[in-house]
């Protein structure tokens, strides 16, 4: 897929891993629609943008992803400005146990939702969806996180070849390990034992920027769709090798 000149748009991409994509995005020659509850964070990041790629490439939407009108208003709002819609990132993500809904609202529930949303409104182009290493192997100290991921991997395996026949869109899956960002450190305030522990300073944490690399290959390839990549530290960028057929 040719990227450069097509109309992006990024959730969760204030901070972390949607900054990264956002950066990775711009240098390809994107428009960047970032969209993200931290409205402080992202006018700030839009001021460096603007200066770095021009003030036509980027807009900024605030939206919490889990509030459905405003969800559907930043799809609205950017074919109304820019005409058309080629790539969606939908990387918003909390990890927060105690609030398990909330967790579920935007992990799960607003993938699913952006998916339908990008659906509706893109004529072409490719859908990214956030998952974690979480949705792979379970993880005791974070049932309802790794509860709202594997939900991710399977939605998208399930839609990837809807999208395809309806409108010849791709939809794949990112699975990142431990990476430098904020959900990174939440795993501090989790009641993690001590062999969990050792096994999280074992395994090492990764930069946003490797993994947006990761994101831009999956957005790249015409041949990825229904893909789930696994990204760490240790292994680097690995596709999962399901055996199973998505009926």
């Amino acid at each position: 897929m040719k990227i450069e000149g097509c109309v992006a748009l990024v959730t969760g991409a204030a901070s972390g891993i949607g900054k990264a994509v956002c950066e990775r995005l711009l240098e390809a020659g994107c428009k960047v629609v970032l969209v993200d509850i931290n409205e402080n964070k992202s006018e700030e990041l839009i001021k460096k943008f603007n200066g770095e790629y021009g003030k036509d490439q980027t807009m900024f939407l605030p939206c919490d992803v889990s509030n459905q009108d405003q969800l559907e208003g930043i799809f609205t709002t950017t074919i109304s400005k820019y005409g058309r819609l080629d790539i969606v990132c939908n990387n918003a993500g909390i990890i927060d146990e105690k609030n398990w809904m909330r967790t579920l609202d935007i992990n799960l529930k607003a993938v699913i939702h952006g998916t339908l949303l990008a659906m509706e409104h893109m004529l072409s182009g490719v859908i990214i969806n956030t998952s974690s290493t979480g949705g792979l192997h379970p993880a005791s100290f974070c049932p309802v996180y790794c509860g709202s991921k594997f939900g991710v991997v399977g939605f998208t395996r399930s839609i990837a070849p809807v999208a395809f026949r309806k409108k010849g869109i791709r939809v794949n899956c990112i699975c990142p390990g431990g990476t430098d960002t904020a959900i990174y450190e939440s795993f501090e305030q989790l009641e993690l034992t001590q062999e969990q522990k050792d096994l999280k300073e074992k395994v090492g944490k990764q930069t946003p920027v490797f993994v947006a690399k990761c994101f831009m290959d999956l957005i790249k390839d015409d041949n990825d769709n229904g893909q789930v990549l696994k990204v760490t530290y240790e292994n680097g960028a690995e596709y999962i090798d399901y055996h199973d057929t998505v009926i």
